[in-house]
């Protein structure tokens, strides 16, 4: 009770004195003793007048506002006395910060003596020199994290360049009996190389994915030159503008005739097609169920779509179809219908082996999804007449009973460039005004159109490079398989034997004892550097370490045996999902038997050696 007292009495002290000060700078009146009086001392009629603060309140309270502000004072007081004196204070803090603004605003035009001072807003506003002083003295920060030294160093300088094709008659077969890098005699199938400012001669070009060899058709090349001639090179606009000329519908028109499917849409980049695609048919809600050994094209894709992704283990149809189980499961409680596909490759570019594609249809009917194909490396190398995985398999077309979604790549094995979408004509049309990478990106030269139409016309009236093909890489299969395991060497082959693009890669007791390291662990850094640490330039020390191993294997069949591979290309910053280094060989059309078994021959015995 006592304190109450004293805090009335304060509060009371207080607002006496904040009234006073008001009515005398408003008002023009003067309050003392609780009597109020004009400055002049009389009122209108001349006559002295003293008022207490009791009538002022009164007559303030006739007006409404005042009158809601004065009982709001009165019941918050009786109520809270400490919430009054908190109000208040409030209240002079108010005040005192507009005075200091008044005081910050008076001298916002006042200058120094090197010409700075502050603007009408009160900020400063530095002089001519110390602007230039501060310019000098910036320094830009890095758009990415510093390389280390020596991995940058040999991911450097371990660039091979291809230099032109020499023009020399492909050697007899019957007198190559034993391969032998001192010959002098050369075949088609060698080029000479430019690594590390050396010029390595006679190379055979194992690291290809031209497999079909077509660029060196006498008739593709009169067709290509005849259409830079009449249509120049580039196509300079986006398909849906000025871009497409006849060669491209012509190609979009082969395209759809030759793989069996209603329609076929162009793209002018193979890599940008799955992520423009996916995000065309796919919104937030929707369902992706895709393989976990995708390459980083398709990663990029489900990260694009938007989507809700799941990941089954590697061509394993019962963790796929656990996954779909569930998934219809909880469906049924959705009370909207969701988008579901299921992404897989023809070819999977991380380990060279396929899909089961049957094993696929059979659960995309069973559980109601569709089904999404990436056949960049597929489309042209595998079936009788190339056209990729489902001919492989023995399905009659390219419905949407086999499969929904086809993308592929012209710059494999049709020696182009650009990328393709084939599908049903409804798909098509949506891809024509809501894909992204197709309504914004450049269309394709149309000598490029006209290789690739050219392309599939040799196929499909003569497959004899197909068939060729398909030999070479099951030869080569054999070949290398044979070495590595007679020798046991400590390298694996991943591919499937139908696959002309064979992965090599360290088994886990070799990466254990060199490098103390496995897939998960690699992967586990991996997750840690971008989701925790959120490193821009992601390195993982163990992985590097691993790829610079067999970067040397790759030195060694280059420089000694004349045998070009390469080693898979990894960004780890782009990647997100597990994956290991490895290396890559292939085989195309051009080579011979003898050709073959010497590049096999080779590669297992540097591959022992470092075993």
């Amino acid at each position: 009770m006592m304190e109450d007292t004293v805090v009335t009495k304060t509060i009371t002290s207080v607002s006496t004195s904040m009234v006073s000060h008001l009515c005398n700078r408003v008002l023009n009146i003067t309050i003392k003793n609780n009597h109020v009086s004009t400055n002049t001392g009389y009122d209108s009629t001349g006559l002295n007048t003293r008022l207490t603060i009791k009538d002022i309140l009164i007559k303030m309270a006739q007006f409404p506002v005042l009158r809601y502000i004065i009982n709001y004072i009165k019941k918050s007081h009786q109520n809270d006395p400490y919430r009054t004196l908190v109000e208040i204070l409030l209240i002079a803090v108010g005040v005192l910060y507009i005075n200091m603004k008044k005081n910050t605003m008076s001298v916002a035009n006042t200058k120094n003596s090197n010409g700075g001072g502050r603007n009408n807003d009160g900020q400063l506003q530095l002089s001519a020199k110390e602007q230039e002083q501060l310019l000098k003295e910036w320094q830009p920060d890095a758009l990415v994290d510093e390389l280390d030294d020596e991995y940058s160093k040999w991911k450097l300088n371990g660039q091979v360049t291809l230099l032109t094709r020499k023009n020399k008659a492909k050697t007899n077969e019957a007198d190559t009996s034993k391969m032998n890098t001192s010959t002098n005699t050369t075949s088609l199938t060698q080029r000479d190389v430019e690594y590390q400012g050396q010029v390595v001669q006679d190379v055979y070009n194992a690291a290809n994915l031209n497999f079909l060899d077509l660029q060196n058709s006498p008739k593709l090349v009169s067709k290509i030159k005849t259409t830079l001639k009449n249509y120049g090179v580039g196509a300079c606009g986006p398909a849906g503008f000025y871009g497409n000329v006849d060669v491209h519908y012509n190609l979009e028109y082969d395209l759809a005739h030759f793989f069996q499917t209603e329609n076929a849409v162009l793209y002018g980049q193979d890599f940008c097609v799955a992520a423009s695609v996916l995000s065309t048919f796919n919104k937030r809600g929707d369902i992706i169920v895709a393989d976990n050994g995708c390459c980083v094209s398709i990663q990029n894709a489900l990260q694009l779509s938007r989507a809700s992704i799941y990941h089954y283990q590697h061509n394993d149809m019962q963790s796929l179809e656990k996954i779909l189980a569930k998934i219809d499961k909880d469906e049924k409680f959705e009370p909207e219908i969701h988008r579901k596909f299921i992404v897989t490759e023809g070819i999977f570019q991380n380990n060279g082996d396929l899909c089961p594609l049957p094993e696929l249809i059979n659960l995309k009917h069973k559980y109601n999804f569709r089904l999404f194909i990436d056949e960049t490396l597929s489309l042209g190398s595998l079936g009788s007449h190339g056209r990729g995985i489902v001919e492989h398999y023995g399905f009659p077309n390219r419905s949407n009973e086999i499969v929904d979604i086809t993308v592929g790549s012209m710059a494999t094995a049709f020696g182009s460039s650009g990328g393709i979408v084939l599908g049903d004509n409804v798909m098509s049309f949506f891809q024509r005004i809501g894909s992204n990478a197709y309504c914004f990106s450049a269309s394709l030269p149309p000598y490029c159109c006209v290789a690739v139409s050219e392309s599939m016309r040799i196929l499909e009236n003569d497959p004899l490079c197909v068939t060729k093909l398909h030999e070479n890489t099951k030869f080569l299969y054999i070949c290398l398989q044979k070495k590595l395991t007679q020798s046991n060497c400590k390298f694996v082959l991943t591919s499937s034997p139908e696959s002309p693009l064979l992965i090599i890669k360290m088994n886990q007791t070799l990466r254990s004892k060199l490098f103390n390291s496995s897939m998960q662990s690699i992967y586990a850094s991996l997750n840690n550097q971008k989701n925790v640490l959120h490193v821009t330039n992601t390195q993982i020390k163990e992985f590097n370490n691993e790829e610079m191993y067999l970067q040397k294997i790759v030195e060694t069949l280059l420089l000694q045996y004349k045998v070009l591979i390469a080693l898979t290309p990894h960004s780890l910053q782009h990647e997100t999902l597990p994956l290991l280094p490895s290396l890559t060989v292939t085989t195309t059309a051009a080579f011979t038997a003898k050709e073959i078994e010497y590049i096999a021959e080779s590669i297992g015995e540097v591959l022992v050696k470092f075993s």
